[in-house]
């Protein structure tokens, strides 16, 4: 009489043995993950970028140096207006915080519409569609 073990080992090599159809796996091409280091740690990219997100999120200073965004305040009223005028640190400060506020809901719907379509790369076509619902009924 054979004993479980000799049993067991008779019936996994008739069941090796069988002829099933071989199916070719495909193999996977995984590119090696991109580590930057910081200090003495070693961090995925995808981790520093959303760790600069979330600092962005939340730090409430302007995003555009005050000097760039005075310069093409004052050009643009050169354009419109022969005679020089002069305008207000506290009016230049009010007009870039709207400014900023206005470019970054813009972009935050134009990515909204790309997440609606499955994408998670911002293509002109979201920015035309956010700006088709922006824009005034009847107008």
């Amino acid at each position: 009489m054979k004993s479980k073990t000799s049993m067991r080992q008779s019936v996994s090599k008739s069941v090796s043995t069988r002829s099933t159809p071989a199916s070719p796996k495909k193999k996977s091409k995984k590119r090696p993950t991109q580590l930057m280091l910081v200090g003495s740690k070693a961090f995925k990219v995808s981790v520093k970028i959303l760790r600069e997100i979330r600092n962005l999120q939340t730090d409430t200073s302007l995003l555009l140096p005050r000097t760039t965004f005075m310069r093409v305040i004052h050009e643009i009223i050169g354009n419109c207006t022969p005679e020089a005028i002069r305008v207000q640190k506290l009016a230049l400060d009010a007009l870039q915080e709207a400014a900023e506020a206005f470019v970054t809901q813009y972009f935050e719907d134009a990515y909204a519409c790309c997440l609606h379509a499955r994408r998670s790369t911002l293509i002109p076509r979201d920015m035309a569609l956010v700006e088709f619902l922006r824009r005034p009924i009847g107008g």
